[in-house]
């Protein structure tokens, strides 16, 4: 008898681990862009048109990126080499992505959940032989934060 209370106080039941994007909400206070370096042709026609970036918001307190699930997100568009984000410079274009529109660019990788947007200039081709891409997360309440700046290289242009 002792010996089955035992073997049955040995049994236990290991919980599933939530999914990453399962996981209860992080407050963001950092944004990371990855970029593609050069710019990319997206149709038939000749010449380049547009850029890839992978968007990765973090919470210092957690070893992972979290999800975006409230906000927006703009990926900002500058001529030539930024080294920070201009406070008072236009940016030549900007693509603004909301929280439910991120859901359809979600990806997986092995640093975590990001956000994969393949953004096209259309008329506003870049002066330049480069450009500077930012991205910038708005809060619901509170001050935007932004990434740093990544450079892509527009081969001739």
């Amino acid at each position: 008898m002792l010996g089955l209370a035992l073997t049955l106080g040995c049994a236990s039941v290991k919980p599933k681990a939530p999914r990453h994007d399962e996981s209860p909400a992080a407050s963001i206070d950092q944004i990371n862009l990855l970029a593609v370096p050069v710019a990319l042709n997206f149709d038939q026609a000749p010449g380049l048109d547009g850029f890839v970036v992978k968007i990765y918001a973090g919470n210092r307190s957690r070893a992972k990126p979290v999800p975006i699930l409230s906000g927006s997100v703009e990926v900002l568009m500058y001529d030539g080499v930024v080294r920070e984000y201009p406070k008072t410079v236009q940016p030549r274009r900007t693509w603004k992505y909301s929280a439910e529109e991120l859901k359809s660019h979600l990806t997986r990788t092995s640093i975590g959940i990001g956000y994969q947007v393949a953004p096209q200039w259309g008329d506003a081709k870049p002066a330049g032989d480069k450009i500077s891409v930012v991205a910038r997360y708005t809060p619901p309440q509170g001050a935007a934060i932004y990434s740093a700046p990544s450079v892509i290289a527009v081969p001739g242009n």
